[in-house]
């Protein structure tokens, strides 16, 4: 019976990490998607004993303290053309990702299903990599992997954890101690946007262009410094691409603005304190010249642990320049993205056509910044005046 009146993170603070209803010994957790596909805890109180293990376990309820300084920051990319060509960045995770499959590790990462849904997976093999490789800006179904995750460190096997600050801290919360063989990796994330706008941006492009094959949300197209939106459908035997870029495509307008997102997003918990072994992001400064081919993708990395920086120390399949570790963090990585949400309780009365042109509009000014931009790049000025900007 339960005596203890459980109190779980609120509908604003709760990210759907799956810490409470992982833990959980008498499987009395839900976790029930809303009218905007982001999934939140519901108890059952017939199983429901009031331990309140999923209380003490919810790394919401009780957060650390700011940590902005990591142990060493640097910035690299891989040193195979092939991993690099294929990464949003500089195919910093592949890399890693590769050498535990090597030795015989697990990887954990997020990819599309067959629907081009987004969901966590495991990977033991080198050809699956492929399928966690590019960025996702959708939430990630996370199901039972944590439990999956755990059951591969208790049998001794190395595991590497790819998610979002708040996937990992959920992780790290839910497996109670530490693992020397996980190594954890979460990136500076914006926000996590509403399953349901993903599925309504889907549509929209199928009703546009054709049914869709393939969605990368950082193609590299036109060049690492003016990631592109890039959409595959099918056209005859074959696929046609279409490119689109943040400032006009509706999906990415919204994302970036923040409308879409979690409510927890607009006062992130771990936006400031991250619980990855090692945190990656990207290094959009068009005068860099540090690297071989920064005009290929770079990335930043910061290491918050002593045994991923001796495990990093190690591997020659990088090519790096080293930071300073108080300048990993820049301005903008620390806002937090708030915007006006949108209501997807009205899709219940509204026609979802008639529901994405009015929530999902792109103002003038944003396709005026976007044709320039574009023209920029035709012309091969948009480095050139990107790096003068950042001066």
């Amino acid at each position: 019976m339960n005596n203890h009146q459980i109190k779980l993170a609120t509908a604003e603070t709760c990210t759907g990490c799956t810490a409470c209803y992982s833990i959980c010994p008498h499987s009395a957790i839900d976790m029930r998607a809303n009218t905007a596909g982001f999934r939140y805890p519901i108890i059952n109180s017939t199983k429901c004993v009031g331990c309140g293990l999923c209380e003490f376990t919810c790394p919401v309820i009780k957060p650390d303290s700011d940590n902005l300084v990591p142990l060493l920051a640097f910035v690299a990319q891989a040193k195979d053309w092939r991993i690099l060509e294929k990464s949003a960045s500089g195919g910093i995770f592949t890399a890693i990702a590769q050498q535990f499959i090597a030795e015989e590790g697990i990887v954990v990462g997020a990819a599309y299903d067959s629907n081009l849904n987004v969901r966590h997976i495991t990977c033991s093999k080198q050809e699956e990599l492929q399928l966690l490789s590019g960025s996702k800006y959708v939430q990630s179904e996370l199901n039972d992997i944590f439990k999956t995750v755990k059951d591969y460190l208790r049998e001794g096997k190395q595991v590497l954890f790819s998610g979002t600050p708040c996937q990992v801290a959920g992780l790290k919360s839910f497996l109670r101690k530490d693992y020397s063989n996980l190594l954890c990796v979460d990136f500076l994330c914006h926000s996590i946007a509403a399953p349901t706008a993903f599925d309504l941006y889907k549509k929209h492009i199928a009703r546009k262009y054709g049914e869709i094959r393939n969605i990368q949300f950082k193609s590299k197209r036109y060049g690492y410094f003016f990631p592109t939106l890039a959409v595959e459908t099918q056209s005859g035997r074959g696929g046609k691409w279409y490119y689109f870029s943040s400032q006009s495509d509706p999906y990415m307008y919204a994302f970036l603005n923040g409308s879409i997102a979690r409510p927890s997003c607009s006062d992130c918990k771990f936006r400031r304190n991250h619980k990855g072994d090692l945190t990656i992001a990207d290094y959009y400064h068009a005068s860099y010249k540090g690297l071989t081919k920064p005009e290929a993708g770079i990335t930043r990395i910061a290491v918050w642990t002593e045994r991923t920086k001796a495990y990093l120390s190690n591997m020659t399949i990088l090519e790096r320049d080293e930071l300073v570790s108080s300048q990993f963090f820049e301005k903008n990585d620390l806002f937090n993205h708030k915007g006006n949400l949108v209501d997807f309780d009205r899709l219940s009365s509204v026609k979802e056509v008639e529901f994405f042109a009015a929530h999902f509009k792109v103002p003038l000014k944003s396709k005026l910044i976007a044709g320039a931009r574009w023209m920029l790049v035709f012309l091969g000025l948009q480095k050139i005046v990107k790096s003068i900007i950042r001066k």
